[in-house]
Parts: C-alpha cells; structure tokens; sequence
C-alpha cells in the first residue's frame, strides 16, 4: 500500500514520509533474508502430504526470519536520528523511521508465510494476507490518522498497526499450512539458497528507489515530496507484474524440479509475459496522457516532475515488456546470475544519479533509474536465453507491440492537432484496428511460410 496524500503535510512533510518509505521498503526486503523465495522453491518443488507446506522447512524460515526482522528493525531504529539530523536534514524524518523500524519483523514473518500459501498453490489465502488485509487496514488507519490530524510519523504508526493485523491473521492460518511428512532441506542449505536472493532483492529495490535518497542527499526535501508524488503511478506497473510473478514463482520452480517439462516452462513464461503486458497497457496509456497534460492532472507545484513521471514509466515499461525474468532465475537454481545483473544495475545507478541529478534535478534522477532498469533486465533476458535456450516473447506479442507503438503517437498527434471528440474516438480505434490486422497478417504470413518449407522439403524427398 502506497503512502498517503501529498497534500496533507506539504512537499517537505511529504518528503519525510517519501524518503521513510523507501528505507522501510528496504529494509523490509532484507528483513526476511530471501527465506520467502527459499520457501516458494522447495516448497513447490516438494509439497508436503495434503497440499501443505513441509513442516520443517516453514518452521525454520519463520525462526530465520524473525531474527532477520528484529535485526534489521534494530538498524534501522539506531540509525533514525542520524539520518534526520546528519544525513538528509529533514525534520520529521526521525520518527517515521522509528515506526517504519517496529514493523520490519512483522513485514518477515508475514512474507514467509504468505510464500508458504503460495508454495501449496493457497494463492487466496497469499492475496488475501498481504495484498488486501493489510493494505486495507493501512488504508482505514492512515485516513484515521489523517483525520486526527496526525502527522506523517502519525500515518507510518498507522502502517505498523496494519501489520499487526496482516501478521496476527497470518498466525492463525499457520496451522493449516503446516503438514506432517516432509521435512525439507535443512537450515544450511535454505541459508545457502536465501542468501543471494535476499541480497539481489535488496539490489533491484536499490536500483528502483535508490534515486529518491540522492535527490533527498543532493536536493531541498521539497523536491523529494515532488518525485515520490511522481513516482507513484509508473511502481503501480511493478505491482500489477509482481501479481503476475507471485503465482508465476512456484508453477516455475514446480516445472523446473519436473524433468521433461521444459516446452511447459516455456509455455508459462510467454504466457505469464504476454498478460503482464496487457494488464500494464492502461497505466502506460496513463503516464503518457499525464506527461502531455501534467499541469491540469497534479497539483501546481508537483508539476514540475512531469518530465520524471515520463521516464520513470519508461523504465518500468521495459521492467514489465521482460516478464519475470527474475524470479525466473531464482526459481531454477540461478540465484546467483540474478544477483551479479542486480550488482551491476546498482553499480551503474549511482554514478548516473551523481552525474545527472546536479545538471537536470529530478528529472536526472529519473532518467538515471530508467537507465540502470533497462540495463539489468536487458542483462537478465540475455541470461535466461543462454542458460534457457528461452526468450519471453512469442510471435503473438507483435500485435501488441505494434498497438503499443500506433495508438500513443496518434495520442500524440492527436493533442498536436487539437483533435477531439468523435475524431479523436475513431482515430484511436482505428489505430487499434490496424495493429491487429498487423498482428493477423504477421501470424499468417508466418504460417504460410512454414507451410510452403514443409510442402517443398516432402516434395524433395519423394524425388530422391
């Protein structure tokens, strides 16, 4: 669940909260020590008895990572007021971190379970706990806050209670995913494997948010209010494909264990890329309208990230166009791949945010993240290539690419030329018409092809 409404605290207030949310983000990606994607590999790779999780393995997951959790909130707390007063030198900033701190070990042992629902196929009962109980309590605590009168470090406290609720909830689910027989791999060996999933977690977090901190570091917290504010719309594309992944996950890790299931594995992954795409399409339609017409859509003085807005959805267009290239990594035994793609995206990152926050504001920040995201799933599309003989893409995403191109530069010509109303309707589906027949014609021609190669090889051999 996203943070709340700019206007209640001003840019500066909104900054603080901003820059609260992405260290929590952080750390709530270190806190589980990667045993949610431990769980959700062996886990859907030997379920236990019944459709549940084996006992063991759960069970040691939740130890590891409640000490994960408690680790990271104590780090996260002790560095609280340094950070306010040396580092980003914005008022307030302290006490969001203090209660953003008190929910990282309930953000642990909630992920873990949640990957254990989704290692025996309980996607409801995953959904249910993270993506709707909790956020939902955010949702009715913060306007509460809000309502009070409280200020941002008054809406994180908020957060923390939704996770109180999200976790007990999960707790009292625990025995119905906990199932005699299998035991699972031992401790070492899920260490072994979480380790670098949680540190390449924590990287492509880093890739994605890391630009918030430098323009906190480098520009007044009011500019920080107006880039969280203009990075909201294009995370929500990340979140729409992070569904996607979630049920995605164990199917991978499950067709992986299987021997001879290739062809299906790489079935799923096109498939999974395909609808990923589709389900995006609108907010990208989105980021361009509110990129053409910023100044009547954000408030005045948040106009100035429009130019953010729009390479920030440039970024995430390519993080989803790849599919799950991550996670696929991750579930077939390549953990370490994805890690060394998410070192070198965060190692280009950086310098490119040096370099470009200075000379553009925030508008170089942006550009910086779009860069460094399309470098490290470009990179991880290639390795899944070479270690997967598979590409995310089949012949039936022409279509899709072609509507993508078609319809926002009519969007575009049509704001150049002023055209409204019935005009601008036809336009659009005209457009839309042409990319399909496009996409009929290319799959046909196709299919002739093909035909006529293997009409003239039979012919070949009937002579000889």
């Amino acid at each position: 669940m996203g943070p709340g409404r700019p206007r209640a605290w001003g840019r500066r207030g909104f900054g603080a909260f901003g820059l609260g949310w992405t260290l929590f983000r952080l750390g709530a990606l270190l806190a589980p020590l990667g045993l949610h994607l431990g769980v959700l590999r062996f886990g859907s790779a030997s379920p236990g008895e019944g459709g549940t999780a084996p006992r063991g393995l759960l069970r040691r997951a939740l130890g590891l990572a409640l000490l994960g959790g408690l680790a990271s909130a104590a780090l996260l707390a002790g560095a609280a007021r340094w950070l306010e007063r040396s580092v980003f030198r914005i008022e307030g900033l302290g006490g969001v971190l203090l209660a953003f701190a008190a929910a990282l070990p309930l953000v642990a042992l909630l992920t873990v379970l949640a990957a254990g629902a989704r290692a025996v196929r309980r996607i409801g009962l995953a959904v249910a706990l993270e993506q709707i109980l909790q956020p939902a309590g955010f949702l009715v605590l913060g306007v509460a806050a809000l309502a009070l009168g409280r200020s941002a470090s008054g809406v994180a406290w908020a957060h923390c209670a939704s996770y109180v609720v999200a976790t007990a909830a999960a707790l009292a689910a625990l025995r119905s995913l906990l199932g005699p027989g299998v035991e699972g791999p031992g401790r070492a060996a899920l260490v072994r494997y979480s380790w670098p999933t949680a540190l390449a977690g924590v990287l492509t977090l880093a890739v994605t948010w890391t630009d918030r901190l430098f323009v906190g570091y480098l520009m007044p917290g009011e500019a920080v209010g107006i880039y969280h504010a203009a990075s909201q719309l294009p995370m929500a594309l990340a979140t729409v494909l992070g569904g996607f992944n979630a049920i995605f996950g164990p199917m991978a890790a499950d067709l992986h264990a299987a021997r001879g299931e290739q062809e299906r594995l790489r079935t799923l992954h096109r498939t999974a890329t395909r609808w990923g795409i589709v389900a995006c399409s609108w907010k990208r339609r989105s980021c361009w309208r509110r990129r053409a017409s910023s100044r009547r859509r954000l408030r005045s003085e948040y106009a100035v990230g429009a130019r953010a807005l729009f390479w920030l959805g440039v970024g995430q267009a390519v993080n989803v166009g790849t599919g799950g290239v991550g996670i696929l990594l991750m579930m077939t035994g390549r953990e370490r791949v994805w890690l060394r793609w998410t070192t070198v995206g965060l190692v280009l990152n950086v310098p490119l945010n040096l370099l470009l926050i200075p000379r553009w504001g925030v508008a170089g920040a942006a550009i910086a993240t779009a860069v460094s995201i399309s470098v490290l799933y470009a990179g991880a599309v290639w390795s899944v290539r070479r270690a997967l003989r598979m590409w995310p893409w089949g012949r039936d995403l022409f279509g899709l690419a072609v509507c993508g191109l078609l319809v926002p530069a009519f969007l575009l010509a049509a704001g150049r030329w002023h055209l409204e109303g019935a005009v601008r309707l036809v336009g659009v589906f005209a457009a839309g018409a042409l990319a399909a027949l496009a996409a009929r014609w290319w799959a046909g021609g196709r299919e002739r092809a093909a035909g006529l190669r293997r009409e003239l090889a039979e012919r070949w051999r009937r002579r000889r």
